[in-house]
């Protein structure tokens, strides 16, 4: 909920509608980074191939452009709490 404070102030300079698809564009494309490093943690060269699956996956790819999903904004802090956790990282993961 504190994540939507800043971004109403924002909305209310450029727009509510690209605010927040821009918002949910940029949080999956990040996104990309935390799932690409977890799944190099299972092969080395895996990580490129599945960061890319996931940017290039078409219904992801339909969602971040026309709709916007509050559970869509929250695939970036998921994600990272995932690599978190694997990690042993466990500050970040309370961060996440």
């Amino acid at each position: 909920v504190w994540l939507f404070l800043p971004l109403s102030y924002l909305g209310a300079v450029i727009g509510q509608v690209p605010m927040l698809l821009a918002a949910q564009a940029i949080a999956v494309a990040a996104a990309a980074w935390p799932i690409a490093r977890l799944a190099s943690r299972i092969a080395p060269s895996a990580g490129l191939f599945v960061g890319l699956a996931w940017l290039l996956n078409v219904n992801l790819t339909h969602v971040v452009t026309e709709e916007v999903h509050p559970g869509t904004i929250a695939v970036l802090p998921f994600s990272t709490a995932l690599l978190a956790l694997d990690r042993g990282d466990f500050r970040c993961l309370a961060w996440s």
